[in-house]
């Protein structure tokens, strides 16, 4: 009996200290590491799945970390060493994106999102008879040309003012193209013209999360998710941004509706963690090594599992 109280004592004691490193790094280790995060889009504003990312150390020592974009386009990496890196992504279908950065000590780097331009032309959807500006618009922004799409999209509301679609796509190309301000105007038209449009909430959702704007994009993405409830997408979108904006409760009743997700579960075990119920936390792990022993989670449930369990 009194060794399993010390057993559980010292596990305790070692999530205690492992939830303490989740939520920020210790005076020591933020001098030696840091971390990565950002968000792969396609032009569309599309979530890419399966993007190679890897980091390579520019300061002559010869050193390589390599990730993997989740469902929702996410990729994080902790424990970097401080430094120059160049960081490269990479998929089948793709043009490669590169950029140098910089690896600082303490929240993990972000990047923001980054748009990877297609190899060739996306197909463009049937467009509504007439809808020319429409058909243009699609090819520009499917091409990368953000500028001449929002030009042909603008000619489109002018056209078709009550059109929240429109208003929609003009929003997500001068998104793309840097023009907050101006897209944000073009959204609010859009969830004005149509309501009950989740695309377009949606749209706006992913303007304030490129801005770090967590408790509105969680709002959009919960207005986007009650038209579409199915939206697997959208309920773990939800959950990041209420993780993000400090409500781990709603965020645990968002990824809670997604029993069956790996990843859903790998983020109910990091807020029970936060919340100091490790026993909690070891069910979700197990969880995600059972729905995807091989997953971009499985490695990092295991070592947190080995922490946990008494030894």
């Amino acid at each position: 009996m009194l060794g399993t109280r010390f057993g559980r004592r010292r596990a305790a004691g070692r999530a205690a200290a492992l939830a303490g490193a989740l939520v920020c790094l210790g005076a020591s280790a933020a001098a030696q590491n840091g971390g990565l995060r950002g968000r792969v889009l396609d032009p569309a504003g599309d979530p890419v799945e399966g993007v190679e990312v890897t980091l390579s150390f520019l300061g002559g020592v010869n050193r390589t970390l390599t990730t993997e974009s989740d469902g929702q386009g996410n990729f994080v990496r902790m424990g970097i060493r401080l430094g120059e890196y160049r960081l490269a992504l990479r998929r089948e279908g793709f043009r490669p994106h590169e950029e140098d950065i910089r690896i600082r000590p303490g929240a993990p780097t972000r990047v923001g999102e980054i748009t990877l331009q297609p190899v060739a032309p996306v197909p463009v959807a049937a467009a509504p008879t007439g809808s020319r500006n429409l058909q243009v618009g699609q090819q520009a922004l499917a091409g990368g040309d953000y500028q001449a799409a929002a030009v042909a999209f603008r000619d489109e509301t002018i056209e078709r003012p009550e059109s929240g679609d429109a208003h929609r796509l003009l929003g997500v190309a001068l998104r793309l193209a840097g023009q907050t301000d101006e897209a944000r105007s073009a959204l609010e038209r859009a969830v004005e013209a149509s309501p009950d449009s989740a695309p377009a909430w949606t749209a706006l959702a992913d303007l304030e999360a490129g801005l770090g704007r967590w408790e509105e994009t969680a709002a959009a993405l919960e207005t986007a998710l009650g038209l579409d409830p199915e939206s697997r997408d959208l309920r773990f979108r939800l959950g990041g941004a209420l993780m993000n904006a400090g409500d781990l409760d709603g965020a645990a009743e968002a990824f809670d509706g997604l029993s069956d997700d790996a990843p859903a579960a790998y983020q109910l075990a990091m807020i029970a963690l936060n919340r100091g119920r490790n026993e909690e936390a070891i069910a979700h792990l197990e969880r995600v090594l059972e729905l995807d022993p091989d997953g971009p989670d499985a490695d990092r449930a295991r070592g947190i599992l080995t922490a946990l369990r008494p030894g």
